[in-house]
């Protein structure tokens, strides 16, 4: 039986009324666990989705770069030409000639040198580039841009007629060209390039992106 006020009102037992709170109590705890997951749902899939972006903005700008290499030496100043597909002795940098892509700075020639370096230690990919392949000096080239994040390594391998896949940028001794002159600092001038100014290109390359979330992500390019 309800308890009766002294009104003839029925009233709730002190013991159901615990009840009641107890029930409403494990209700809201339930109510915010799940608004909880929900919300941590939401984050990471807001993350998949940045680093995913990211990631798509890293191999398109790396495959436009790679479908852009063009059989000419870049002559850093104060130092040995490279290759127009080079790679450091670290194994941390890749260097592409490249042409017909427009570029930020003002110059009179399409044809520029980028760089692209795997930071071991933070784990990221960054690019760089010079914006003539005969620079006056080393202050015409930008500052480095992170590409993207979460990168575990980066690889080159070359593809040359009669040998087939080698690491790195060097071709066989027999199909290596030496440069017969010194080549002045000509800012890319049209004109006849001297012959110290082309590179061999390898048939083929491929470049490896190593991922913590994805793996190794390997791109083909056909050069020849």
């Amino acid at each position: 039986m309800k308890p009766h006020s002294d009104d003839g009102t029925i009233g709730l037992t002190l013991i159901e009324l615990v009840v009641a709170m107890a029930l409403f109590a494990l209700v809201a705890v339930m109510a915010v666990q799940s608004l909880s997951g929900m919300i941590r749902t939401s984050d990471r899939l807001t993350q998949i989705d940045e680093a995913s972006t990211d990631l798509g903005v890293a191999i398109s700008l790396l495959r436009n770069d790679i479908s852009a290499v063009l059989p000419m030496r870049f002559y850093p100043p104060e130092s040995a030409p490279f290759s127009a597909v080079w790679q450091n002795d670290a194994r941390t940098v890749i260097g592409l000639s490249l042409g017909g892509q427009p570029t930020a700075q003002d110059v009179a020639t399409d044809r520029h040198f980028a760089e692209w370096r795997f930071d071991q230690e933070n784990g990221t990919l960054r690019r760089r580039h010079w914006p003539t392949l005969l620079p006056a000096d080393r202050a015409q080239v930008t500052g480095e841009q992170i590409i993207l994040r979460g990168v575990t390594g980066f690889t080159l391998q070359t593809y040359w007629p009669g040998t087939g896949w080698v690491a790195g940028h060097l071709p066989p001794a027999t199909t290596q060209l030496t440069p017969q002159a010194p080549i002045a600092l000509d800012q890319d001038r049209a004109g006849l390039a001297p012959a110290a100014y082309f590179s061999n290109l390898p048939s083929a390359l491929q470049i490896t992106i190593g991922t913590e979330q994805w793996g190794d992500l390997p791109l083909v390019q056909a050069l020849q």
